[in-house]
């Protein structure tokens, strides 16, 4: 099917597309439109999106929000590929009658959404008919204020689970060489504020997040849209791979379609540009289902939830616990379960190079800050079999992940996680301005609803979660202020020992000795197997200012089908996953 779409971007041997005279990009007032081809040819235009099908005789007046697309076609009857060229108006884009005019024309907001269109990239897509779950050929065009600007014909499908009964929806781009280029060259990321594991600049598919379930069509007044970026950003500073992304405003045939994230996807591809070799050494799996590679590495990963040995002989053990201990953090109730939006990657045999990636984080920092999220397995069950089997090796890996990620000045220490929120909300503040003129509906003031869940992130919940979660595994035994040593001040422990007749075979670049004798310090340590608390309800709110229309909104929960509250990892049943974004 994709092979008979791409019939109408194919390049004809011989036939150059069209030259435009005017660049792509942001204008304010109004030109003429000059097309060029060579001799003899004759050139077609559209002005919808779709396949040129106007005969070219003239310049083409542009006063407005339009996306140009041309193509040639020669003596012979033959086609060039097809040109695409978009022209932004703010005004015009302002007027559009999908936006909010008590936003768009209000005295305050309507100047930021102005000045946040203008100084976020633009991504423009153009393509015959409605996006679809069904990969189909699309024109991308990425353009940034006095930056980096770019055309390239590529694939795009829908994508997510629940999501997908939004009215903004996720997208995926794929680079194909059916397309042209098999793989694309640019840098989107480089002049973002992340720390840690450098962006790559190849790419053979990009995600376009609307927001999904951190948005005003589920989380409803309190969608951030950052949340899932504060995940993917915890992960990089932690100097492990994960996703780079940034904001930016999303065009579809020149409408405009909100405020989108733009990030690598990760995948087989993604790892081999990090690792080295080709995607072809390298496997991927989404909530333990097989994306790229034989589908064989997982379920032995998975086998091996309950045998250390075997399961570190696979697994990057470092990056598996920093990712549990993000998730705990996170407290990512909704989408921690066994076979869902999580992924992993890892190469073909036992390198121990497999990591982990929380892929889907939406609904991360929304529970009371002392939510407590071990009713949930995590992927595969793999956490659940490790715990339970208390292997002494594991015990002080978890100990050292609690300790160098929560302690002082750990990533997720409370000064460190709420200074990385608030780097990161700046990039949105005025651009959810926009999302809420085209999807609040009346009912979302950003002004109001989302500085409040802002505020209460950075100020209150940010800053008080590492000493709340400290505080669970102090009193289950996990873990003790003086049971295990603060890593990052390098002491050991004060009255401590360690389980008759064992060493551990394996330790973290973080563990530590006890000077002047041999074998690790730290009491052995780890989540009993059963007696779980049943976990909190969702939710102590920031205080936000009410809004009547605001009812009816999405809430946490609604028809997701997921296990009672107790069963699980430690409430001795499996809980029944929803439905994988």
């Amino acid at each position: 099917m994709i092979a008979a779409l791409l019939a109408l971007s194919a390049v004809a041997f011989g036939v150059e597309a069209p030259g435009f005279d005017a660049e792509r990009g942001l204008y304010t007032a109004p030109f003429s439109l000059q097309l060029s081809g060579a001799a003899g040819e004759t050139l077609w235009f559209s002005t919808d999106g779709g396949t040129p099908d106007t005969l070219y005789v003239g310049a083409i007046p542009i006063d407005k929000t339009v996306v140009v697309r041309a193509r040639a076609q020669d003596a012979a009857g033959a086609w060039s590929s097809i040109a695409t060229t978009t022209y932004l108006f703010i005004d015009d884009v302002m007027a559009q009658p999908a936006l909010d005019p008590g936003i768009t024309t209000h005295p305050t907001l309507g100047p930021r959404m102005a000045a946040s269109l203008a100084s976020l990239p633009t991504l423009s897509l153009a393509l015959d008919g409605a996006l679809s779950v069904v990969e189909q050929p699309v024109s991308f065009e990425y353009f940034e204020p006095g930056g980096l600007s770019l055309q390239v014909d590529c694939g795009v499908a829908r994508v997510g689970g629940h999501s997908l009964g939004y009215p903004k929806t996720n997208l995926r781009l794929y680079f194909r060489d059916a397309y042209g280029d098999g793989k694309l060259d640019a840098d989107f990321f480089e002049d973002q504020p992340t720390v840690g594991v450098p962006s790559i600049d190849r790419h053979d598919s990009l995600d376009l997040r609307g927001g999904s379930h951190d948005s005003v069509f589920y989380l409803g007044v309190r969608g951030q849209y950052l949340r899932n970026r504060w995940m993917d950003e915890t992960e990089l500073e932690m100097g492990h791979v994960a996703p780079h992304g940034r904001y930016a405003h999303l065009y579809i045939n020149g409408e405009y379609t909100g405020l989108y994230h733009l990030r690598e996807r990760f995948d087989a591809a993604f790892l081999a540009e990090h690792r080295g070799g080709t995607e072809d050494d390298w496997a991927a799996v989404n909530g333990g289902r097989a994306v790229d590679g034989d589908g064989t590495q997982w379920p032995r990963i998975e086998a091996a939830g309950g045998d250390f040995e075997t399961f570190s002989t696979w697994v990057d053990v470092s990056q598996y616990l920093d990712y549990i201990v993000l998730n705990l953090f996170g407290a990512n109730s909704w989408d921690w379960n066994a076979h869902q939006n999580w992924m992993a990657a890892g190469p073909l045999e036992p390198r121990s190079g497999w990591v982990l990636h929380s892929s889907d984080s939406d609904i991360a920092l929304y529970y009371g800050v002392d939510h407590w999220v071990l009713d949930r397995p995590g992927p595969g069950y793999t956490l659940q079999g490790l715990l339970a089997e208390g292997h002494p090796d594991f015990q002080v890996a978890l100990a050292d992940a609690l300790q160098r990620n929560l302690r002082q000045g750990g990533p997720l220490s409370g000064p460190r996680a709420a200074e990385r929120y608030a780097r990161l909300a700046p990039l949105v503040e005025d651009a959810v301005v926009a999302e809420a003129a085209r999807w609040g509906g009346g009912a979302w003031d950003p002004t109001l609803h989302w500085t409040a869940e802002r505020d209460y992130l950075i100020e209150s919940w940010l800053p008080d979660r590492a000493e709340q979660l400290w505080a669970r595994p102090r009193r289950r035994r996990l873990a003790t202020a003086a049971g295990t040593p603060d890593v990052a001040a390098g002491r050991e422990v004060a009255h401590g020992h360690r389980r008759r007749g064992v060493r551990p075979r394996w330790r973290s670049r973080h563990a530590l000795a006890a000077p002047g004798r041999g074998g690790d310090p730290r009491v052995p340590c780890g989540w009993p197997v059963s007696g779980s608390p049943r976990p909190s309800t969702p939710a102590r709110s920031a205080p936000t200012p009410s809004l009547d229309r605001a009812a009816g909104l999405g809430a946490p929960g609604a028809g997701w089908a997921v296990g009672a509250a107790g069963h699980g990892l430690l409430g001795g049943g499996r809980a029944r996953p929803h439905r994988a974004e």
